[in-house]
């Protein structure tokens, strides 16, 4: 299911001109976390269905990911969850950058503010596109 998110999530994404790769979830998560370090993404999105018995696993892949590639933004999805991102992020004891969304919705307000935040950085003046790697927990 996770992956199946992620695939809506890239169809989604592709039509604000956000480009995805997605990782399959047989993939173990130490190579999961090699290819989006080595992929080029400008954010990486780690998918979870939030009635999962553990979410320990994305967890985990986040913060593994945020050690190996620190500069790397990362946005932990919860699809379905009720509570709110500062909820979540507090329940699983969440540190550093990532950021925490529960929808497409959310997902994709986080991918805008990250490229809204490096556009800013970068050059005002220029728009600046970016490429998520979708990856399942």
């Amino acid at each position: 299911m996770d992956e199946a998110a992620c695939a809506l999530f890239a169809l989604v994404a592709a039509e604000q001109d956000v480009e995805t790769v997605v990782a399959s979830c047989d993939t173990p998560s130490a190579l999961r976390v090699e290819f989006a370090s080595a992929s080029g993404a400008d954010v990486v999105l780690v998918s979870a269905i939030s009635s999962a018995p553990s979410l320990r696993r994305p967890r985990y892949f986040a913060e593994r990911l945020g050690q190996k590639s620190p500069h790397l933004p990362v946005i932990l999805c919860l699809w379905g969850s009720t509570q709110t991102a500062a909820d979540l992020r507090e329940s699983l004891a969440i540190e550093g950058d990532a950021r925490v969304a529960h929808s497409l919705e959310g997902a994709l307000q986080c991918v805008a503010e990250i490229r809204a935040s490096r556009t800013a950085a970068a050059d005002p003046a220029r728009p600046v596109g970016s490429t998520s790697a979708a990856t399942s927990g």
